[in-house]
């Protein structure tokens, strides 16, 4: 909005012929779509989040219309593997992760530091499926992970 402020001072007091084209409108209009079409993606990058607990994972997808939330159990997974497809991912430390599991596949792509969280889950998916059923129960544990930049 500041930025269409100033566009449309500077056009009405250096270039006042300039408003009345229809081409400038135009593309005003595309610029502030363009806008609105960034800062979504943005709100709807931010809005997701694995949560990691003792029972299994929870996958939250939350945007601007919906929420989405999947509980998958550590019996459930089949696998799980973490990509850093280009140089500056490795530099950063930032991959994309996904968890195979029975009926499909859970991806969050951006992640930080991908291979401590494919060794937690590996983990905690170890210790679920070695699990003494007469061991006393353990304290309750939860991770949360981010993708990208939020962590």
């Amino acid at each position: 909005m500041p930025v269409s402020l100033v566009s449309y001072a500077v056009y009405r007091w250096y270039f006042p012929e300039i408003l009345s084209s229809q081409l400038l409108w135009v593309f005003e209009g595309y610029l502030a779509l363009m806008y609105v079409v960034v800062l979504y993606k943005i709100l709807d990058w931010y809005g997701d989040a694995w949560i990691l607990t003792d029972r299994g994972m929870i996958d939250v997808r939350w945007s601007l219309f919906m929420r989405n939330m999947t509980f998958t159990e550590f019996d459930d997974i089949s696998g799980i593997e973490s990509a850093q497809n280009t140089i500056f991912d490795k530099i950063f430390d930032i991959g994309d992760v996904t968890v195979h599991k029975v009926g499909g596949e859970i991806f969050i792509a951006r992640m930080y530091r991908p291979d401590a969280i494919v060794e937690a889950i590996q983990s905690n998916l170890h210790e679920h499926h070695h699990h003494d059923e007469h061991a006393a129960p353990k304290e309750q544990a939860m991770h949360i992970y981010l993708d990208g930049v939020r962590q």
